[in-house]
């Protein structure tokens, strides 16, 4: 005897379009995984660029300590005031052109007290409306 062929029982009711809701929500929460993601990429960018322009700023304020300390004798020509040198000198304006160059919007102030130097180096990100600083102090004078 052979067996017959047989269709599959089916249910008719509350089973009916089961695997197309299933295959629905498992689309919808596929997109919101991937919208999570992107997400997460720009939030990435934009946290990079940050790092990037202060890591810069670090790096141009220590530049500025430095030559400070290798020209001792023109200590007071370094300080700079309201974004400009306050007397004309190479060393100053160079790097201050430099700052302009590699920061949006870049300014620094340069107080100079006896042996203590401050030097604060002032960016805004574009499309941002609070500037950032990167404030650096230390002495010069051995």
């Amino acid at each position: 005897m052979m067996p017959t062929n047989r269709p599959p029982l089916r249910r008719k009711g509350s089973e009916s379009g089961v695997a197309l809701l299933e295959t629905l929500i498992s689309i919808l929460m596929l997109a919101l995984g991937v919208l999570a993601l992107i997400g997460l990429q720009a939030n990435m960018n934009a946290n990079t660029t940050e790092a990037k322009y202060r890591a810069e700023a670090a790096y141009l304020a220590n530049q500025l300590m430095g030559q400070m300390w290798v020209d001792q004798a023109n200590l007071a020509k370094y300080a700079i005031s309201a974004g400009n040198c306050s007397q004309t000198y190479s060393g100053c304006t160079n790097w201050l052109g430099l700052v302009g160059r590699e920061l949006p919007g870049g300014s620094a102030v340069v107080v100079i007290d006896g042996v203590s130097v401050s030097i604060t180096v002032t960016w805004q990100k574009p499309g941002s409306t609070a500037p950032r600083n990167y404030l650096l102090i230390g002495n010069v004078l051995s």
